[in-house]
């Protein structure tokens, strides 16, 4: 095994995972209505919003942390939020990232956090990934879900690379 892939982790199936100590939970079309969040009786269906939106764009190997930051945001003025990444791949690194101070079971001694994709105090929002590739560079907290309800993710791929 080369030294590159011992630094590497790759998911490669939907992104139905605990990432350094974050609850990510991912659901199929074909998923039972039980197994889907509740929609909102305000909404008839979620509004789509696509990173593409806000200067993200796949396979360009550029930092998408600002931009899905942006996108993020736009997400929050709406109910029941449908956030969209186009398929490709997708990098992230750590400059534009938020830093929290979390301390979890696994990684306590390791503070400040670099989350480089935040929600915090969500109500209704979906990521849909589109069997896109999600790439972290450096020490990152992948996905951080703070404060939300409803918050379902899907579809997407995630390595990360130290």
């Amino acid at each position: 095994m080369n030294s590159e892939s011992k630094r590497t982790w790759r998911v490669t199936r939907n992104l139905l995972a605990i990432a350094v100590g974050v609850i990510a939970v991912g659901w199929r079309d074909g998923a039972a209505a039980e197994d889907r969040p509740p929609p909102n009786a305000a909404s008839a269906a979620p509004e789509t919003i696509s990173v593409a939106d806000f200067g993200v764009r796949p396979n360009s190997r550029e930092n998408a942390v600002a931009g899905v930051k942006k996108a993020l945001e736009a997400c929050r003025e709406v109910e029941d939020a449908l956030l969209v990444f186009p398929k490709g791949r997708y990098d992230f690194w750590p400059q534009h990232a938020e830093e929290r101070v979390y301390y979890e079971s696994n990684s306590y001694d390791n503070n400040p956090k670099t989350c480089a994709i935040l929600m915090e105090n969500f109500k209704g929002l979906a990521i849909d990934g589109s069997g896109s590739e999600f790439v972290f560079h450096g020490r990152m907290q992948p996905l951080t879900v703070e404060r939300c309800e409803r918050v379902v993710t899907g579809e997407a791929g995630m390595e990360l690379k130290f």
